[in-house]
């Protein structure tokens, strides 16, 4: 979803700094693409500075742009194992976190599209391990790294909203003086301003550009406002629930979701302590206190536990909903993944533990025990599997030869069947590699360019599933005459080769 917008963008930075779609040359004002084509405020920048880093050391290409937001992918589970150790002191508990997490479609999705969402999320937990870093040691760098990380993730998609509240509110709840906690706040809050407005830059050239843009695809599509989303989140709901059972599937929305309750109850069962415990150490001690009192004030602080995963946990879900309301996109659920990945580790490693206790009290045998923790590990590891992918790597491990199962190949021979000086309207899925081959390119069936004049004057029409799924041939009224794979191959490629109405003859691009 939205590759071909958000894949060029890095490209167009390296050659004059300003992401831009280079061939969404949009004039309409009610919108999301407004002069796009010059500029792009769609959402904040970040990620594309971070795809052209990529494009620096390897080709530009759809690739190249996933693999930014893989490697996003791939510190989002480091970060993942550091927070469950640290929030519940439990190795398991991380790693079957970050495992279950890993191996997840709230991470697979965004961490193979050429989208901001997961570089986003990783930002996010990035800045809630530096909070608790701050909350158990009380020292500023560990709040202004925070404040940095949480500009960063503003930078980077508007959903830094979420938990950039949930950092908020635990400064402001982490105890001490009234005034030292709306002092942290404010440290904060300026920290993470002063890093967004690095957005200015862009903006304040181009302000017209940017309130259309921005407005148009984050604001007006989001439903109603974010305070009445909150207080009355009931549409968000729903509509969010849908996506999610789209995004992730019913069973791992079970699991995920059922995992986040039972850590609930269990959590509650055995008690898990006070959210923001007052942290005596933070204080200046008087010399005219007893030595007892500076004997407790001494001690290390303790683990946030249980009681911050959850809330942690539960608040990312309600939050996102609220912030997110009626917005399409689904990889913004790599966050609140994240935690709820971690309480079905914690549930899981529990069980294990309560289970070996019980056959322990039974007498069971050992090896009857590995076994029957062994099959319980694989009845969870089969849950993530529908939906995983087998199938389309087993297809291309079989058809790897197939041109149509090579993508470079295929896009090569799109490239051969049309001049090089043609005007060429392109499906999203071959956008990138004609723009980079320096061809006349614009993006087929983008929202804003709806009527067939749009597209007009055009030489051919590369029409791939996409278009072809969203009827925009017949909408240009093109002629196809050439097929390019098996349109019956879910997992191959596969394009239409069109001309425009009114051409008499038969023809392609080689003898054109």
């Amino acid at each position: 979803m939205d590759e071909a917008d958000y894949a060029v963008p890095g490209c167009t930075i390296l050659q004059e700094g300003i992401p831009r779609i280079p061939y969404n040359p949009s004039r309409n004002t009610a919108g999301y693409f407004y002069r796009a084509d010059e500029a792009l405020f769609l959402l904040p920048p970040l990620y594309f500075y971070w795809q052209a880093a990529f494009y620096t050391v390897l080709p530009p290409g759809y690739g190249t742009a996933r693999l930014a937001s893989a490697v996003a992918a791939v510190l989002a589970i480091v970060l993942i194992y550091f927070l469950g150790r640290r929030l519940t002191g439990d190795r398991a508990v991380a790693l079957w976190g970050a495992g279950l997490f890993s191996i997840s479609r709230v991470c697979f999705f965004p961490a193979m599209s050429a989208r901001p969402d997961m570089l986003c999320g990783m930002i996010g937990l990035a800045a809630v391990a530096a909070f608790l870093r701050w909350r158990d040691t009380a020292r500023y760098g560990w709040l202004l790294a925070t404040s940095l990380l949480l500009g960063l993730g503003g930078l980077t998609h508007p959903f830094a909203l979420v938990y950039a509240i949930q950092i908020g509110v635990g400064v402001v709840l982490c105890g001490g003086p009234l005034s030292r906690r709306f002092r942290d706040l404010g440290v904060l809050v300026t920290g993470a301003g002063l890093v967004f407005s690095l957005w200015l830059i862009l903006i304040v050239p181009r302000y017209e550009v940017f309130r259309i843009q921005f407005f148009n695809n984050v604001l007006a599509r989001s439903g109603p406002g974010l305070l009445e989303r909150c207080l009355w989140p009931w549409e968000a709901i729903a509509w969010q629930t849908r996506l999610i059972l789209e995004h992730a599937g019913p069973l791992q929305v079970g699991l995920m979701f059922g995992g986040l309750l039972a850590a609930t109850v269990f959590a509650k069962r055995e008690g898990v302590g006070s959210l923001f415990p007052y942290r005596p150490h933070r204080r200046r001690i008087s010399p005219a206190r007893s030595a007892a009192d500076t004997e407790k004030d001494s001690r290390p602080p303790c683990a946030p536990g249980m009681a911050a995963l959850l809330a942690l946990s539960w608040s990312s879900v309600y939050l996102l909903v609220a912030c997110q309301g009626m917005h399409s996109s689904k990889g913004y659920w790599c966050y609140p993944g994240a935690w709820m990945f971690l309480c079905v580790g914690w549930c899981v490693v529990r069980i294990g533990r309560k289970g070996r206790q019980v056959g322990q009290r039974h007498r069971f045998s050992p090896r009857a025990w590995r076994w029957a923790e062994a099959l319980g590990a694989a009845g969870l590891l089969l849950l993530m599997l529908p939906g995983s992918g087998i199938r389309a790597l087993a297809a291309h491990v079989v058809y790897w030869e197939r041109p149509s199962y090579r993508a470079g190949q295929f896009t090569e021979r799109l490239l051969a069947e049309v001049p090089r000086d043609a005007r060429v309207v392109v499906d999203t899925a071959y956008a990138l590699p004609f723009y980079l081959d320096g061809r006349s390119v614009i993006l087929a069936g983008c929202y804003d360019l709806r009527a067939p004049e749009d597209y007009l004057p055009y030489d051919y029409y590369i029409a791939g599933p996409e278009s072809l799924d969203k009827g925009f041939p017949g909408k240009l009224g093109a002629r196809r005459i050439k097929r390019f794979g098996d349109p019956d191959d879910v997992f191959a490629c596969y394009a239409e080769l069109y001309e425009p109405p009114g051409t008499t003859e038969p023809s392609t691009g080689k003898n054109r």
